[in-house]
């Protein structure tokens, strides 16, 4: 389970709250091992964030297995993206820093993101990933996620056609081993496997309720409640109208995505 920790809100954090998150960080001996748990991570963020997923910008990093390291890295992110309030920050896999430089594990994240947005099978709104600066003097390093929410209308998600078809030509890259292949294909094929996140001190207050995500999420419609409306879910929460978060569940008819607000249905079947 990886701890939220709020970019805007950086500095308030002290090293105990960096070391628990490096401590409790799911080791991957195995980039096969690796690959899966950064994808379940990215698919944990909507809930963490109360967003949609095709909403988020995501960038995955690598820093050294470190307070010092990890808090620089996400100074340097923070400022990258401009010190938007909405962005938040996960460890998602600690490995041997020997292991992730000679196997290339980077190079491999850059093929596989290339080949989803080729194919039009990205399902966040954006993702980046690239050089983290040099390596550290350090035995072990770790694999983070930071992501921010972008303004602007909901997605509709992602065909799983274009999702095939990205497999594929990942399938036919020669560079890439085939059992990291099968693990990715698998899991952006399944979408569902997520993982949970929780916050970390220190949590936002009533009082600091982050402007611009409050932007983006009006209060639910129905006379009296005053929890979020859901995104997409025609201005009702999850608690007054049945709602169905893209990619969490499989259609009640077939086992497509069901699509969200849409009673648990894709959009064939209802």
């Amino acid at each position: 389970m990886g701890h939220v920790f709020s970019l805007s809100k950086l500095d308030d954090y002290d090293d105990d709250d960096f070391g628990l998150a490096l401590k409790e960080a799911t080791r991957a001996q195995q980039l096969r091992e690796a690959a899966p748990l950064v994808i379940a991570a990215i698919h944990g963020l909507p809930a963490a964030m109360d967003a949609e997923l095709s909403q988020l910008d995501v960038y995955i990093g690598r820093a050294g297995a470190s307070v010092t390291h990890l808090r620089n890295r996400w100074l340097a992110r923070r400022a990258a993206f401009q010190g938007a309030p909405s962005t938040r920050a996960v460890v998602a896999v600690r490995a041997k820093t020997r292991r992730i430089r000679e196997e290339n594990w980077e190079r491999t994240a850059q093929r596989v993101v290339n080949s989803l947005t080729a194919h039009g099978a990205l399902c966040c709104s954006n993702a980046l990933t690239g050089d983290s600066g040099r390596w550290p003097d350090l035995e072990d390093s770790v694999i983070y996620l930071v992501a921010r929410l972008r303004r602007g209308k909901i997605g509709v998600g992602v065909r799983e056609s274009a999702l095939r078809s990205a497999v594929g030509d990942l399938l036919d890259n020669d560079d890439l081993e085939a059992d990291v292949v099968r693990e990715v294909s698998r899991h952006i094929l399944h979408p569902d496997r997520a993982t949970t996140h929780e916050s970390i001190h220190p949590s936002l207050g009533d009082d600091e309720e982050d402007d611009e995500m409050q932007g983006e999420r009006p209060s639910c419609k129905s006379e009296g409640c005053e929890m979020h409306a859901k995104p997409g879910n025609y201005g009702f929460c999850g608690m007054h109208r049945p709602y169905v978060t893209q990619g969490s569940a499989a259609c009640r008819t077939c086992g497509r995505t069901a699509k969200p607000g849409n009673y648990g249905f894709c959009g064939y079947h209802r």
